[in-house]
């Protein structure tokens, strides 16, 4: 019984003698997916197989003779000079070592363009400001489509695969469908949510492949250059555009992570994600948001910490949440409510294991003048960077600590509900684009108490200027 490796080294001679058939090239593409040691080799071999040509045909340009250049298609066929046939032979070979690496390594997904989109049905829920034209399909609410793709020039448009999950497509955007469950993004940005009972959801680009775990996340296409994917709830996995298998994932994203991914499957963390609350939009480019925060920075340089800080224009009110992928949330310790200075001031979900981050630094800049508030927790006294550089509000506002999921408890609703952890507000006034550092918070006092602060940022009133 011939081996692996035998069958595999009869493959590569018969790639390179014109001889493999459609059965010989699945078998090759199969055996290098079994063995990826073996696609350098593959690579190597021809290569060595090109300049091999190209030493030949500089012999019969120094005896005289024509040499002919023969595509492998057999759609062109012509004389060349015996220079120009020498250096098309090798460049030729050269250039399809690339090309067959990229169809034989990489299964049904192939290359981007290579796995012919599938009709699939779907139903819209939503249409907001979608362009119409007679060279644009036409998408109202409530109604059925079956096609192979989905192309938005603006706006959003909200959708239900047929298998379950729900996808927000938001324009310029382009979609193609592959199977029931599984999609190719060509450019632009969309949130899927895949409930419980739903079909597992893949989205493909051109980096990498999304797979859900059941979660809610975002996909960003808007450079070719590389991919952003935000986690909001659960957790997907990141895999390479040929990986077909089960095995471990490339890296895994869960709730509160968010990665740029490169053509090199390169995963770089992404620190800030500016979200609106009431229109589930988001963003990775701070830089054109609506925050009066411009960024937030931290000196984490753990390659597996992958963690964003969340923030929310607007976003400081009753029962906003204040950790991200935590159900902790900020509220008046009285029935009162939160004051007017303090209100909707731009929110910034930290990170609630920072607690104990003895090294912590977080560097935090406006885009134009404001006041930055810091919520310290009473129970630590203030480290000397908070009393140095911020001034005592008198001012404490809580933070309703949650229960245990497992105990199906709910959050408390409304102003001075719940289990209220008291946190007292210092504020400092910003200039714009100044960058302020804030510290690591004060370690676990002897009743072993501990906990992250919280920031918010507000814009100055003209009369504050």
């Amino acid at each position: 019984m011939t081996s692996d490796r035998e069958r595999f080294v009869e493959l590569l001679s018969k790639l390179v003698d014109g001889s493999m058939d459609s059965r010989d090239r699945k078998q090759l593409r199969e055996l290098l997916h079994k063995e990826p040691h073996w696609r350098s080799e593959y690579a190597n071999y021809y290569q060595i197989h090109a300049l091999l040509h190209w030493q030949h045909a500089s012999q019969l340009d120094e005896s005289g003779e024509e040499g002919t250049n023969s595509r492998s298609d057999g759609r062109l066929s012509e004389k060349l000079t015996r220079w120009t046939w020498a250096a098309a032979a090798a460049v030729g070979a050269i250039a399809a070592t690339v090309l067959l690496s990229m169809s034989l390594m990489e299964d049904s997904p192939g290359p981007v363009a290579s796995v012919t989109p599938q009709p699939l049905g779907f139903q819209v829920l939503s249409v907001e400001g979608v362009p119409q034209g007679p060279q644009l399909v036409s998408y109202s609410p409530d109604q059925r489509y079956t096609s192979d793709r989905i192309a938005i020039e603006g706006g959003v448009l909200r959708l239900r695969m047929d298998s379950g999950p729900v996808v927000r497509l938001i324009g310029p955007s382009e979609v193609e469908f592959l199977d029931s469950a599984r999609m190719r993004m060509l450019k632009g940005k969309l949130t899927a949510r895949v409930e419980e009972g739903d079909e597992k959801l893949i989205v493909e680009t051109i980096h990498t492949r999304i797979v859900d775990l059941g979660t809610e996340f975002g996909v960003d296409l808007a450079e070719p250059t590389h991919t952003d994917v935000v986690v909001f709830e659960g957790a997907v996995e990141l895999r390479e555009r040929g990986d077909l298998t089960d095995g471990p994932a490339h890296t895994v994203l869960r709730e509160g992570e968010a990665a740029s991914i490169n053509d090199q499957m390169q995963v770089r963390r992404i620190e800030n994600v500016v979200m609106q609350e009431q229109e589930a939009s988001w963003t990775t480019k701070t830089v054109n948001s609506a925050s009066v925060i411009h960024s937030v920075r931290d000196n984490t340089r753990d390659p597996s910490s992958m963690f964003y800080y969340r923030i929310v224009p607007g976003g400081m009110h009753e029962d906003a949440t204040a950790y991200v992928a935590k159900r902790h949330q900020w509220n008046s310790l009285e029935d009162r409510g939160i004051p007017k200075w303090l209100e909707g001031a731009d929110l910034v979900e930290t990170f609630g294991g920072d607690r104990s981050n003895s090294d912590l630094e977080i560097d935090v800049r406006l885009r134009e003048p404001g006041m930055l508030y810091v919520m310290y927790h009473t129970r630590n006294a203030p480290p000397r960077w908070l009393t140095d550089s911020f001034q005592d509000t008198g001012f404490e506002i809580g933070m309703e600590y949650p229960r245990g999921l497992e105990t199906g408890i709910p959050m408390n609703v409304g102003a001075g509900q719940g289990r209220l952890l008291p946190f007292r507000v210092w504020q400092r006034r910003v200039a714009a684009s100044e960058t302020v550092t804030l510290g690591a918070p004060e370690q676990a006092n002897e009743n072993g108490d501990s906990m992250m602060y919280g920031f918010v940022a507000k814009g100055l009133s003209s009369e504050d200027l």
